[in-house]
């Protein structure tokens, strides 16, 4: 095809064999160079004037100028797609620029359309992205980038990559400082809520970790944050402090708490430092190695601590009497122990109390809710006592054969195999075999390791056979002293 215009030679110069139909190919005739010089200057000076179809025009300032008409509908730059019909793009030495607006695009990808899908400069300075007819990207004259938004007018050193209504990714000019905000905004002298609501931020500074927070506040007000965990450069974590001094963190699922203090309160777990309400717990240290009691407090009072020897004290700070063992409770006519144990349908506790009525219960055992036995003292003597209430039992009888079944028994001297001491006794099992209640465990029961699991006698079960024995036997002894009286008066 005939070249008539600049555009239309080739890169490749063994391509060109031809301008405006004059063979300039191998062995063409001299005269056809001429002719093809000359077409060829005044394909320049088309270009040079525009009056071409050749969609470039280099003005008399030396500016370049890239237009078109309807003839050729669409100008190219390197491949791309650039402007549409009737559009241009100017350079003029210097400077680009294309005006636009986010439904009216001018800088448009190939495929796109200038209804609203590509760039623009809505602004001086100011680059913007659409797509659809809606902007979707704005990089401000500030260098702030808004993802979906228009970035805010973030004021000092800062850059700020801003997304949607409230979320900023930011630093500052020293580049020592990264931070992630929500709900808010830097305008060189203030924080500025973006929206009504509340706002937070989280800060990389120094090589510390900084967290922020704000109560809700009104859009454009300015901001007081609480900085509420700080995380310093040494690895110490503080909670409401600015400057910690201690190591927080968690280690093989258990709370781990180190580092030094000056005297005062070392750890405390509480709601409030005053509060009246909820439980707490605390460690103090009191300087020059000496550290106090840990203390467990509930509704403001403390409750129970254990002391720097390891004694643990229920309500008492000091252990009277404690002597050689670790646990001291302090009652006021109050129950001071209670162990419970969860069993199938029923429960079972141990608890210590003080009457009012000068009998003294040091131990009470309760199984299903019931009272089954206690030990008591009056001031002078002691009571073990297993509960025996008439409402506590049915198909009352009196004891028969009780003389016959104490002929049975099978009482023993014996030497105990651990401690060499001789006593006497019953052997559990055989006495098991006469008055089974008397006994507990079963014979040659093992535990689990496969060590004894000792059978145990209640001797206070053979009370009643025995005063049921004596009883028969004074009837035998009554019947013969009448017999032997009713001879001897014969």
């Amino acid at each position: 095809m005939p070249k008539t215009k600049i555009s239309e030679y080739s890169a490749t110069a063994n391509s060109n064999t031809d301008v405006a139909s004059i063979n300039i190919d191998e062995g063409c005739a001299p005269s056809g160079i001429n002719n093809a010089i000359r077409a060829i200057m005044g394909h320049l000076k088309d270009f040079q004037s525009g009056t071409s179809n050749d969609p470039f025009t280099i003005g008399s300032s030396g500016s370049l100028t890239l237009s078109y008409g309807t003839a050729n509908g669409v100008a190219y730059l390197n491949g791309s797609k650039a402007v549409t019909s009737g559009s241009a793009l100017t350079f003029d030495g210097t400077n680009f620029a294309t005006t636009g607006t986010a439904s009216a695009t001018k800088m448009i990808p190939t495929g796109g359309s200038a209804t609203g899908n590509g760039m623009y400069l809505p602004a001086s300075n100011t680059l913007a992205w659409s797509n659809n007819g809606s902007e979707t990207m704005r990089l401000d004259s500030a260098g702030n980038l808004g993802l979906g938004v228009t970035p805010s007018a973030w004021g000092g050193s800062f850059k700020a990559l801003q997304i949607g209504l409230g979320t900023s990714l930011y630093n500052n000019a020293s580049g020592n400082g990264t931070f992630l905000g929500s709900n808010f905004y830097w305008d060189g002298t203030n924080n500025k809520y973006l929206n009504t609501n509340t706002a937070t931020a989280y800060g990389q500074s120094a090589g510390a970790h900084q967290w922020y927070t704000a109560a809700s506040g009104t859009a454009g007000n300015a901001i007081t944050f609480t900085q509420a965990m700080t995380l310093d450069a040494s690895g110490n974590l503080g909670i409401g402090t600015t400057s910690p001094d201690t190591k927080l963190n968690t280690e093989g699922g258990s709370l781990r708490v180190s580092g030094t203090r000056t005297a005062g309160s070392f750890l405390d777990v509480a709601p409030s430092n005053t509060g009246t309400d909820g439980v707490a717990f605390s460690v103090s240290y009191y300087g020059s190695g000496n550290y106090g009691p840990l203390k467990f407090t509930t509704g403001g009072s403390e409750r129970a601590r254990i002391d720097s020897s390891g004694n643990l004290l229920v309500g008492a700070t000091s252990g009277s009497g404690l002597g050689s063992s670790k646990i001291y409770v302090l009652t006021n006519n109050q129950n001071g122990i209670i162990s419970q144990q969860s069993v199938t349908g029923s429960y079972c506790y141990l608890s210590n109390a003080l009457s009012n009525g000068g009998t003294y219960y040091h131990f009470q055992f309760n199984e299903n809710g019931t009272q089954r036995g206690l030990i008591s003292s009056n001031g002078s003597a002691t009571t073990y006592g297993t509960s025996s209430d008439y409402r506590l039992k049915e198909n009352i009888a009196p004891m028969t054969g009780a003389l016959s079944t104490v002929a049975q028994l099978k009482p023993c001297t014996y030497t105990w195999k651990e401690s060499g001491i001789t006593s006497q006794g019953f052997i559990a099992h055989e006495l098991q075999a006469i008055v089974p209640d008397a006994v507990v465990g079963e014979k040659d029961a093992v535990n689990e390791d496969g060590s004894i699991k000792p059978q145990s006698i209640d001797t206070s079960f053979l009370v009643a056979t025995l005063t049921a024995a004596i009883q028969e036997q004074q009837a035998l002894i009554t019947q013969l002293q009448a017999d032997v009286a009713a001879l001897k008066g014969a």
